[in-house]
């Protein structure tokens, strides 16, 4: 999910992807790295989803943001449900901007 708000979520929009296909194959879990990426499974729905919500193209290269509109970036939610389909055992993982955007001041 991609919402814009940690705690009052304004937009939500949910990715088009089944979980069945997202498991095939294995994973891995590096807690030791700074960068983050997600399967490219789910690149296509991620991508429509980012024009849907911030009206630009989902970019890797640098860029300038004011900063109200740095603000005003979607909060990235994985949502992961439990194996069991328990409700209790699932678990929200929250991305705001600050944590995926790296802040640069120019001198």
């Amino acid at each position: 999910n991609v919402s814009s708000d940690l705690f009052q979520i304004k937009t939500e929009v949910k990715l088009a992807i089944s979980p069945t296909r997202l498991n095939i194959g294995s994973a891995i879990v590096d807690s030791g790295t700074t960068h983050t990426s997600f399967s490219n499974k789910i690149a296509s729905s991620f991508k429509k989803a980012w024009i849907r919500l911030t009206g630009n193209e989902w970019q890797t290269d640098p860029f300038e943001l004011s900063e109200e509109d740095f603000m005003e970036m979607p909060t990235i939610v994985l949502h992961l449900r439990s194996f069991h389909n328990s409700e209790h055992d699932n678990v929200l993982v929250s991305f705001p901007a600050s944590k995926y955007l790296t802040r640069s001041i120019k001198s």
